[in-house]
C-alpha cells in the first residue's frame, strides 16, 4: 500500500512512537514500532538501520527486519559509495525506484532481488545537523514514488532518542 500522507496520519505515526519510547526494552521496542508504522504506511519487504560511523567511512547495521539475510551488527562500507555520499555525508534522501536503481546503489543488489524487491526509500535520520543513521525501506518494483520521501524523513526523524541511546551512535 502506497499513499501520500497528510498531517493525521503522521500525527498517528508520531503518537505510536512515543507511546513505544515510554515502554522498557529500548531502542528495540522503538525500532519495531517504527518497522510497523513503515509496513502500515508504505509496505516493505525490508526495512533496516544503518548507524553512520564517519571515523571509519561505514555504517553498522542496528535494526532488520530479515536479520537472516542481513544480521543485525553486520557492517557495510556504505560511506566510500556515491549512495553513501549521497544520504550519509550530504544528508539528502534518494528514492530507487527500478532494479536498475537498486543495482547502481547496493553491491550487494543480486540478494536484495532475490528478496523481491526491486524499489527503495532510503533517508538520512539527522540530529543537530549530523546524520545519525540511515533508514532504507525496500519493496517490489515500482512500490514508492518521491513524493513519499519527505514522509518518510519526518517519521524517521522521531527515532533520534533511539539513535542516540543506541551503542555505537552516541558515542562513536
Amino acid at each position: 500500500m502506497t499513499r501520500d500522507l497528510n498531517e493525521p496520519v503522521l500525527l498517528k505515526a508520531w503518537e505510536r512512537l512515543a507511546r513505544a519510547a515510554r515502554e522498557p526494552g529500548q531502542p528495540r521496542l522503538m525500532f519495531d514500532a517504527f518497522s510497523g508504522i513503515c509496513d502500515q504506511l508504505f509496505g516493505h519487504s525490508l526495512l533496516t538501520i544503518l548507524a553512520w560511523h564517519p571515523e571509519a567511512n561505514d555504517t553498522q547495521r542496528i535494526f532488520s527486519t530479515r536479520p537472516v539475510e542481513y544480521p543485525v551488527g553486520a557492517r557495510k562500507p556504505m560511506g566510500v559509495t556515491v549512495w553513501g555520499d549521497l544520504l550519509l555525508k550530504q544528508g539528502r534522501s534518494w528514492i530507487g525506484a527500478t532494479p536498475d536503481d537498486i543495482r547502481w546503489a547496493f553491491f550487494d543488489h543480486e540478494l536484495i532481488e532475490r528478496m523481491g524487491c526491486g524499489a527503495c526509500l532510503s533517508v538520512p535520520v539527522r540530529w543537530d545537523g549530523v546524520t545519525l543513521a540511515a533508514v532504507s525501506m525496500l519493496g517490489p518494483d515500482g512500490a514508492y514514488r518521491p513524493s513519499q520521501l519527505e514522509s518518510l524523513e519526518l517519521i524517521s526523524s522521531l527515532m533520534v532518542p533511539g539513535l542516540l541511546t543506541t551503542d555505537g551512535i552516541k558515542d562513536g
